[in-house]
């Protein structure tokens, strides 16, 4: 993840209507539980799921996050992106402001979760809480990942094309695109579908998992 966002730590999050919001409950049940089971079983969690830390790190950023979902929330910048006479098939992307310290914390627990199970205590977590929904914990762990590498897409001159765009016309609700503008929220768009579509090659083969 890149070490800092420009500007102001501004971050681009795709309009996703619920799926966005599903995975992010999603999460937080399982912090929620991570958070559960230290305390009952009075067991050590590794970093950054000791003492809560990765729980309070991703409400900081669903703070945020959850009010630009759903296509009514509140723009907390201007700038949902559409193309012209857009659909409902058609992501809309925000500028939201985020802070650095949560994003870096949730792309710190995406990397200990990968590899959970060289926790025991982690490991023995995380499996009750699959075990509960029904699935492998690589699907969990794959839900973690691809939330944070959506909400830490790099600053590129694609994103900063649109930036500009937006930045504008801070009056606006909706900035109206150029060709050039148009070209490069295509582009952003695909790969926020691509990151968001990806499975891992374990659940490819398991027909019926959703990761």
């Amino acid at each position: 993840m890149a070490a800092a966002r420009t500007p102001g730590n501004v971050c681009v999050v795709p309009d996703l209507d619920d799926e966005l919001l599903v995975a992010i409950d999603r999460l937080e049940a399982l912090f929620l539980s991570l958070a559960a089971w230290e305390a009952e079983a009075g067991v050590d969690m590794p970093p950054p799921f000791a003492n809560g830390k990765a729980l309070r790190a991703l409400q900081d950023v669903a703070s945020v996050v959850r009010p630009t979902q759903a296509r009514g929330g509140a723009q907390l910048l201007s700038g949902r992106l559409p193309r012209c006479g857009w659909t409902d098939q058609v992501v809309p992307l925000r500028f939201v402001p985020i802070g650095h310290a949560p994003l870096a914390t949730l792309d710190h627990a995406a990397e200990v979760l990968a590899v959970h199970r060289a926790h025991p205590a982690l490991a023995a977590a995380v499996q009750r809480y699959s075990d509960v929904l029904g699935e492998e914990p690589v699907g969990v762990a794959n839900c973690l990942s691809r939330t944070v590498g959506l909400l830490t897409l790099p600053w590129d001159d694609d994103i900063a094309t649109l930036w500009d765009a937006v930045s504008s016309y801070p009056d606006k609700c909706e900035a109206e695109l150029s060709r050039s503008e148009q070209q490069a929220y295509d582009r952003v768009v695909a790969r926020v579908e691509a990151l968001w579509s990806s499975v891992p090659p374990v659940l490819e083969r398991s027909p019926g998992r959703t990761p």
